[in-house]
């Protein structure tokens, strides 16, 4: 009942805004975004989780649209799967300039970084 009225809150608060669409909701709790998705299934809801077998279940299972993970713990083949699918895989964490090197980025649509300067140096160029 609680995740229910809190789901129905902020949907609303959601529905206030100019292009609700453009929203992506990231939360840790798989439950929260199931509700929310269930009250309107344009929200773009992504669970932040690790990316192992736990982490990718949830995010098929609750029909989650991505999933938010910590840069430093890796899976080429969840990775690859869940981009197969359409999913959206984010990563954060990363805090140095040598994070971003000797990495490969096939399957990551976005990185939430620290330090914008720092990536912005890095990732011009790639």
């Amino acid at each position: 009942v609680v995740l229910d009225s809190v789901t129905k809150i902020l949907d609303h608060k959601l529905s206030n805004f100019n292009n609700p669409e453009l929203v992506t909701i990231e939360a840790s709790d798989a439950n929260f975004l199931f509700f929310l998705r269930r009250i309107d299934s344009t929200h773009q809801c992504h669970l932040i989780a690790s990316l192992d077998t736990q982490g990718v279940n949830d995010i098929f299972n609750f029909g989650l649209q991505g999933i938010v993970a910590k840069f430093g713990v890796r899976n080429e083949d969840f990775e690859k799967r869940l981009s197969d699918s359409g999913k959206v895989i984010s990563l954060y964490g990363q805090k140095f300039a040598r994070d971003y090197k000797g990495r490969h980025y096939t399957y990551i649509e976005a990185i939430q970084v620290d330090n914008p300067i720092l990536a912005r140096k890095y990732f011009k160029n790639e």
